[in-house]
């Protein structure tokens, strides 16, 4: 085999990884956008404040948008979706005449998704990492249709209304976990 036959073939095949490589990851970063469109949270807070408590998180009735306390007719959910539709693939191989290929993939970093998530009544706080973390004030949490910023309840300050906690969820995590375990799983 000559020299410049092996280029030549080092060359085209390097050409079809990539293409192979780039189709996956497109594939990929669709699932993951899906799979964060079909998450119980995702859904909950995009039915808005008459969705039922879908993701579990909340004891007894009630919300997740309205107890976030969103202002009626905003979409949380939009800022973060372009942020993930943002995943980056970045190919990279070596000297035309070996056959190694690199690649990177550029997700979102956590500090990104909180940035895009705040709470609407508390700065610097993210209702992503809430979610995932905590959140407090179940307890003073009413639910009432048609008051409060989110048309669907209100916090009561001055006593607990409710019992019950919080319970926190895998969200945006577990979305990039499996991200990562189908990028690993990746055959040429």
């Amino acid at each position: 085999m000559t020299k410049n036959f092996k280029t030549q073939l080092t060359s085209l095949l390097k050409k079809e990884t990539k293409q192979k490589l780039t189709k996956e990851f497109e594939q990929i970063k669709r699932r993951m956008v899906q799979e964060f469109l079909n998450h119980p949270v995702t859904r909950e807070i995009s039915a808005g404040s008459n969705s039922p408590n879908i993701s579990g998180t909340l004891s007894g009735e009630g919300n997740l948008f309205s107890f976030i306390g969103f202002e009626s007719g905003v979409d949380p959910i939009a800022p973060l979706v372009l942020l993930l539709e943002e995943t980056k693939f970045h190919y990279s191989s070596s000297s035309s005449h070996k056959m190694s290929v690199k690649y990177r993939v550029t997700l979102p970093s956590k500090e990104q998704i909180y940035r895009v998530s705040p709470m609407p009544w508390a700065m610097g706080r993210s209702w992503v990492k809430g979610i995932e973390h905590g959140i407090s004030g179940l307890g003073f949490y009413l639910r009432k249709n048609s008051i409060g910023r989110s048309g669907g309840g209100v916090q009561i300050k001055s006593s607990r209304v409710r019992t019950g906690k919080f319970k926190n969820v895998s969200y945006i995590s577990k979305i990039f976990k499996n991200f990562e375990r189908n990028m690993d799983g990746i055959k040429l």
